[in-house]
C-alpha cells in the first residue's frame, strides 16, 4: 500500500469515527432535552441539520457510484465532477442557526448586529455561489467569508465571557464550551479553506495529513459539545453577556 493510500484509509476511518461520535452527541442532547435552554436547542438543531447535510453528501456519492447510468447525463450536462456544488448547504446552515444562537446569548446592539449580519450573509453566500465562485467550485470567497464568521462569533463571545468575570467555572458554562468547540474546529480549518484545494492538487499526502489533523481538532470540539450538553444543569446560573 502506497503512503497516499495509507493516509486516505486513515482519513476515511477518522471520518467514520466522527460520524459515530456525531450520532452519540445528538443522542446525548436528546437525552438532556428537558434541561436544554432555547439557545441550546437551537445549537442541537444546528448539529442535526449539519449531520443531515453530511448524510446528503454521502448519499449522493453512494447514489452516483451505484446508479451511474442515471446520474451521468446530469453530471455531464452541468459539468459536475465532485460534490463541491453541495458546499453551499453547510455554510447556509452556519448562518441560519449560529446567528440566532449568538444573537440570543448576547444583548443590545451587538445581538442585533449579529442577527442582521447573519441574514445578510445568507443572501450574500447564495449570490457568491451563483455569480462569483460558481457552483462547481469549492469557492474561495464563500470559504473565506464562512470561516471568518465561524471564528469571529465564538471568539467575540469568549472575549465577552472573559471580560464579565463570571462566578461560575468556565468548564461548567455550556455556552463557553460550545464557543470554544466552534473555535477549535474552525481555526485550523481556516487554513485548509484557503489553501487546501490547491494543496490537494500539488501534494496529496500533505493535504491528507492536514485533513487528519483537522479531524483531530473536530474530535476535540465534539468532546466540548458533549460536555456542554452534559453540564446543562448549570445553565440557570449563567447570565447573558453584553
Amino acid at each position: 500500500m502506497t503512503p497516499e493510500n495509507t493516509y486516505n484509509s486513515l482519513y476515511v476511518q477518522s471520518g467514520t469515527v466522527l460520524l459515530v461520535l456525531r450520532i452519540g452527541l445528538l443522542l446525548l442532547g436528546a437525552w438532556r432535552w428537558r434541561l436544554l435552554t432555547d439557545e441550546l436547542r437551537i445549537f442541537w438543531y444546528y448539529l442535526l441539520a449539519s449531520f443531515g447535510s453530511n448524510l446528503l453528501e454521502q448519499g449522493f456519492i453512494w447514489s452516483v457510484n451505484n446508479q451511474t447510468d442515471f446520474w451521468l447525463p446530469y453530471l455531464e450536462k452541468y459539468k459536475i465532477g465532485d460534490t463541491n456544488f453541495l458546499s453551499i448547504l453547510p455554510r447556509l446552515l452556519d448562518y441560519i442557526f449560529l446567528g440566532p444562537f449568538y444573537a440570543r446569548l448576547l444583548t443590545g446592539q451587538l445581538a442585533n448586529w449579529i442577527r442582521w449580519t447573519s441574514i445578510a450573509l445568507i443572501f450574500t453566500a447564495i449570490g457568491v455561489y451563483i455569480w462569483i465562485d460558481g457552483f462547481r467550485s469549492f469557492g474561495a470567497v464563500n470559504a473565506l467569508m464562512n470561516r471568518v464568521y465561524l471564528i469571529v462569533l465564538p471568539l467575540l463571545h469568549l472575549w465577552l465571557i472573559y471580560r464579565s468575570l463570571p462566578a461560575l467555572s468556565l468548564w461548567k458554562n455550556s455556552y463557553f464550551l460550545i464557543s470554544l468547540g466552534l473555535l477549535t474546529a474552525n481555526i485550523f480549518s481556516f487554513y485548509l479553506s484557503l489553501f487546501g484545494h490547491k494543496l490537494n492538487e500539488t501534494d496529496g499526502i500533505r493535504f491528507l495529513q492536514l485533513s487528519l489533523l483537522r479531524n483531530a481538532f473536530v474530535l476535540i470540539s465534539l468532546g466540548l459539545y458533549a460536555c456542554a450538553f452534559y453540564q446543562v444543569r448549570y445553565v440557570r446560573f449563567i447570565t447573558k453577556t453584553a
